[in-house]
């Protein structure tokens, strides 16, 4: 909801500039090795539960601000702060940014910054590649996911730095 609300307010220049500095923290924690899970339930203590509360709500805030690689950071949150695999993480954080971008939907469908003629098509076809994505994520595991995640923000990192 804040973000939505910042989008709609911060100077259009900056956006790149601020989203490229995301994604290279995000770089960074690409390549922290994640915990190894003997325990399939590990006991998470009390202050990582805490520590990820207050994460999720500063990239609920970047996710209504701008919802670029916001599914990667709940990843992350997923991942090194409680405790999950990257396939149980990529699935668990689909649901939460699907609320998160529900909220910032209605603030920019309130403000009449929605082009149906453009999202509807758009909408429909990435259907298509969730559907396609999802099952590969399943057939292909974790193996595959974390260099897809880090080839993705590098490509997103150059193009945002040189804007093209």
């Amino acid at each position: 909801l804040i973000g939505a609300y910042l989008l709609l307010i911060i100077d259009k220049s900056s956006l790149s500039t601020i989203v490229a500095v995301f994604f290279v923290g995000l770089v960074f924690l690409m390549f922290k090795k994640p915990p190894k899970l003997e325990n399939p339930n590990p006991e998470i203590k009390q202050k990582y539960i805490d520590i990820a509360a207050i994460l999720a709500f500063i990239v609920g805030i970047y996710g209504g601000f701008f919802t670029v690689a916001v599914t990667t950071f709940f990843i992350f949150i997923l991942v090194y702060l409680l405790k999950r695999n990257f396939l149980e993480a990529s699935a668990e954080s689909v649901f939460i940014v699907s609320i998160v971008l529900l909220v910032a939907l209605l603030v920019f469908i309130k403000n009449g910054n929605i082009d149906w003629r453009y999202s509807i098509p758009l909408a429909l076809s990435s259907i298509v590649g969730s559907w396609v994505g999802a099952a590969t994520a399943l057939k292909f595991g974790d193996k595959w996911i974390k260099p897809l995640l880090i080839f993705t923000i590098a490509i997103a990192i150059i193009k945002l730095f040189f804007k093209f």
